[in-house]
């Protein structure tokens, strides 16, 4: 991702309030363990009154070591299937990045889609450290079973094969 704009509306930062939010981060699915992932984000603002833009800013980056995950996990990727034959047979570029991704608990009946399953986490599809879009990986898991949900973007749909 290069850049992101958010639009506050009608919402007003007057002077000296503080506005927070938090935005998840993580290294690409397949970082090497022991190497640095550094988290850095940078802001522009501009005055309601003038319209005149205040200088832009950028808070200290943050290093996070990438540590090994517990083997246990669930992932894969995201791609447009260009051929229509539901296979995972495209190139690596026909991934799908900014797919959010659901990951799921079938609950206590072990059965999907009922009453009692619950949503253990979630992400967005992005490349790898190859570059390579439409990764997923979720890490850490306890042993059980799990299924995913995919909210797509417009326009797109499941292959029908």
């Amino acid at each position: 991702m290069q850049s992101l704009k958010f639009d506050f509306g009608s919402i007003v930062i007057d002077p000296l309030d503080e506005f927070e939010f938090g935005w998840p981060m993580q290294a690409p699915i397949d970082a090497p363990v022991g190497e640095i992932a550094w988290n850095s984000f940078g802001f522009k603002a501009y005055r309601q009154d003038t319209g005149e833009g205040l200088p832009a800013a950028e808070p200290n980056k943050v290093g996070i070591v990438v540590e090994a995950s517990n083997p246990a996990g669930y992932g894969n990727y995201v791609w447009v299937d260009e051929n229509g034959n539901g296979i995972q047979d495209e190139a690596p570029a026909t991934g799908m990045n900014g797919v959010r991704v659901e990951l799921w608990s079938p609950g206590l009946d072990g059965l999907k889609s009922t009453a009692d399953d619950y949503l253990v986490n979630w992400l967005v599809t992005s490349s790898d450290a190859s570059g390579n879009p439409g990764y997923y990986k979720f890490s850490d898991l306890q042993a059980g079973k799990y299924y995913a949900k995919f909210t797509l973007p417009v326009g797109y749909g499941v292959t029908d094969a």
